[in-house]
């Protein structure tokens, strides 16, 4: 088998816009306990090759990417000119837009732009920095993500473990995946099979009253349809989402701001954990916008984490049985949702 062209090795990291870098950077401290960060300004000025949909960039922007061990972020802030973060601001709000699977040397990032150009696949944004390369490609159309090639964190050490001291709300594990909302799921699963290699799938078909239960939207009682696969390559997961009918977090994404990255998937623990998180959630404006319960084994919840979270959604699943992975996803069907040992 050929070499997959995106590459996969150690912690995932979300890449989310933001408007304000410090303010967001303090919530997930909060949220994800993570008390480590690296801060870094991208100055138009002293940027090199900066390029953005071809032409010559002009643009600056704060980059503050922090990681407990666990799960990763990066959050990154518009501070002038015409950016691909800037034009997400404007179109689609504060969100998720990218994944980094890897940190690379700057020799490394340039061999897979290359192929990835040969591959029919450009490149988004480019840039030099400090002898660093830094490379967003454009694979939206074909894997709901703009994927990011740089190397390990630098810039100002930032501690912000007294806003993480408190513990998160919830257990923070891994990332389990990314859910990404898309038109056609065959299709995206299509080119994350090509470009990532990943080749682990399991697939649901979500339907309330036939293997659903219990479904509520924004608190109410709601029948609908969508249809998911479930992909991993070693710590990289991902679950893309369809819809077939009726009300749901993701057509109203669709009907919104289209399809793309919609959630993060941090968290699995028991009925009584996330009750006793629900005055956490009520005090910071965190209602549960959906939830549904599968096959007696599971209940899920979207907790609306979106204002505080810059955009995020959190999903939470709490088992409902102790044999509930097994029951529910035999043999190598668990280790696709999830993954390995962090």
């Amino acid at each position: 088998m050929d070499q997959p062209l995106l590459p996969v090795e150690g912690i995932t990291s979300a890449a989310v816009v933001v408007r304000d870098h410090r303010a967001s950077m303090e919530q997930f401290a909060r949220f994800f306990g993570i008390a480590d960060w690296r801060v870094r300004r991208f100055d138009g000025n002293e940027l090199i090759d900066g390029h953005v949909h071809g032409d010559i960039m002009h643009a600056s922007w704060i980059s503050a990417r922090g990681s407990n061990g666990r799960v990763a972020f990066e959050l990154i802030q518009p501070a002038g000119g015409q950016s691909l973060f800037e034009r997400h601001l404007h179109q689609r709000g504060e969100g998720m837009f990218g994944v980094q699977t890897a940190a690379l040397a700057p020799e490394r990032i340039d061999e897979i732009a290359a192929r990835a150009a040969e591959a029919g696949i450009a490149t988004l944004q480019e840039c030099r920095l400090g002898g660093e390369r830094f490379v967003w490609l454009d694979t939206r159309s074909q894997l709901g993500v703009v994927t990011i090639l740089q190397g390990a964190p630098g810039g100002e050490r930032v501690d912000l473990g007294a806003a993480a001291g408190e513990g998160p709300p919830l257990p923070v594990q891994k990332h389990y995946h990314f859910g990404i909302v898309c038109r056609d799921r065959t299709a995206t699963k299509q080119a994350y099979e090509r470009l990532y290699g990943m080749d682990k799938w399991i697939e649901f078909k979500i339907e309330t009253d036939v293997t659903l239960t219990d479904t509520y939207y924004y608190g109410k009682p709601v029948k609908h349809a969508y249809d998911n696969w479930v992909g991993r390559r070693d710590g990289f997961g991902v679950e893309l989402i369809e819809m077939r009918y009726g009300d749901a977090v993701y057509q109203e994404m669709l009907d919104t701001i289209g399809d793309g990255p919609h959630h993060v998937f941090p968290t699995i623990c028991s009925p009584e954990e996330f009750a006793a998180a629900q005055s956490f959630f009520a005090a910071n404006d965190m209602p549960i916008i959906q939830s549904g319960r599968i096959g007696g084994l599971i209940d899920y919840f979207y907790v609306d984490t979106r204002r505080k979270l810059a955009g995020l959604t959190l999903e939470v699943v709490t088992p409902l049985t102790e044999n509930w992975l097994e029951t529910m996803l035999p043999g190598e069907a668990s280790y696709v949702l999830m993954g390995p040992d962090v």
